[in-house]
């Protein structure tokens, strides 16, 4: 599970909280990944964390989610810039990686079974496997949780954040490319249609950041130093070599033999396909052979020993929270989805323990934590509160995310925002599409819309 993001984009919710740990249906984000996988059989999982969140995240995980999964916490360092690729390359070094390997983000929150994409991985017999979700089935759901009372959310498919995806009628990745990389043209090679006559290019497909990886692209990365993301790198990577031949292993005899992982030590080889017969079985033939060892055809014509394959989903629930916009959608969703995203869990969306007038109205659609306490002739629709907030009387919440510990006062209208633990709203603060940091207090009566509200010394920093 990466965990180990800094959170830049969801600023300034993650000033004072990791990003894992922000709640989504008053859970902390990343309880969601490690749900998923322990319904998957998973026993064992690597959570890779920032050394300055790991205690944080460790106390967080064994108080919340009483997992029997175990989980191996790897710190990597604050200052150093790791991307998914880097940090996958720090996990072989540390020996840490013996298999093929599942890699998911902390802020995916979906209920697309994993069988799925294991499935597709082990029929085709892939490379790598991606998730992509289709953008309009979660825009139709968007649709139908409201989206009223608050600002317009933007999807992954707005500002410039497209990405254009080949696909042939097996839902093999053959064209890979985020819209910002792209000039006025696509170009495809002459190579790949020769191969592939038909493909079709897709644009409201979204990549869910779940991928199901070979163990020998790891080694690849290893001796590769030059990649750094996952998506933006090596898939890219990973799918261009599908069309392109490998360098021409000539037949040996079998005291000259030397085999791939004893090139790749020696530096005779750094062809991304000789990595493929790692794989200790194929060694193991190659190593037995009474001959030399010959390439298959395949490879010698540019192969099928890499192939990139996609899990395509179009319904269910599936979202990623790695922005300020798909945050509050996701938190907008989750109430209505959590029977089929957590199908074990039984809280009540209320908590026993929460105090609220008969005079206010709480919305089937809404969460209400614990210890809550809310006043009279209060209306909250479409929103999480959670622990121990104390809501005063004539207050409308729409579509917000409150977190723990908030105080709002009489008369505040609170629409499409998202407020931080221990903010103090003084009374008659009509606020839409706000954020307001943790522990600020919004004066009385101020009227904000889409503005980000923090202490002052947090703003000049």
């Amino acid at each position: 599970i990466m965990a180990a993001g800094s959170g830049s984009r969801m600023f300034p919710l993650t000033e004072s909280i990791p990003k894992a740990l922000l709640p989504v249906g008053n859970l902390p984000m990343i309880f969601y990944p490690v749900d998923m996988l322990e319904k998957a059989g998973f026993t064992d999982v690597i959570v890779v964390v920032l050394e300055s969140a790991h205690r944080q995240i460790r106390h967080v995980l064994q108080e919340v989610c009483n997992s029997r999964i175990r989980m191996d916490f790897v710190p990597v360092p604050d200052k150093q810039d790791m991307g998914t690729a880097d940090t996958l390359r720090h996990l072989a070094v540390l020996k840490k990686i013996v298999s093929d390997v599942l890699v998911i983000s902390c802020d995916l929150v979906t209920d697309v079974p994993l069988h799925r994409l294991a499935d597709t991985h082990r029929m085709r017999d892939a490379t790598v496997t991606m998730l992509l979700v289709s953008r309009s089935s979660q825009n139709a759901e968007k649709d139908a949780s409201g989206g009223k009372g608050g600002t317009k959310s933007k999807t992954g498919t707005e500002m410039g954040e497209r990405d254009f995806i080949g696909l042939d009628k097996d839902c093999r990745l053959l064209f890979f490319a985020a819209e910002a990389d792209l000039e006025e043209n696509i170009v495809l090679r002459k190579s790949l249609l020769t191969r592939h006559p038909y493909i079709t290019i897709r644009t409201m497909l979204v990549d869910a950041h779940l991928y199901l990886i070979s163990k020998w692209v790891v080694d690849f990365l290893t001796e590769n130093k030059t990649m750094s993301t996952v998506k933006g790198e090596l898939i890219p990577c990973l799918i261009r070599k599908q069309i392109r031949s490998s360098k021409k292993m000539v037949q040996t005899t079998d005291a000259s033999y030397e085999s791939p992982e004893d090139q790749r030590r020696s530096g005779s080889q750094s062809d991304i396909h000789n990595f493929v017969s790692s794989d200790p079985i194929v060694r193991m033939a190659q190593e037995m052979s009474s001959s030399g060892y010959t390439a298959p055809k395949a490879r010698a014509t540019g192969s099928n020993d890499i192939k990139c394959y996609a899990c395509v989903v179009n319904e269910g629930f599936c979202l990623r929270a790695n922005t300020l916009n798909s945050y509050d959608e996701v938190n907008r969703q989750i109430c209505r989805h959590l029977p089929s995203v957590l199908p074990e869990w039984r809280e009540p969306n209320i908590h026993p323990t929460a105090n609220i007038h008969q005079r206010s109205q709480v919305g089937s659609d809404s969460l209400v934590g614990e210890g809550v306490v809310i006043g009279e002739r209060c209306s909250i629709k479409w929103s999480n509160i959670g622990k121990h907030c104390v809501i005063s009387d004539r207050v409308k919440i729409t579509n917000s995310v409150i977190m723990d510990y908030v105080t709002i006062k009489e008369g505040c209208n609170i629409q499409a925002c998202i407020v931080c633990s221990n903010a103090h709203l003084s009374e008659g603060c009509i606020l839409k599409g706000c954020q307001v940091g943790q522990g600020f207090t919004v004066k009385e009566k101020t009227e904000a819309k889409g503005e980000t509200l923090l202490p002052d010394e947090e703003l000049q920093l």
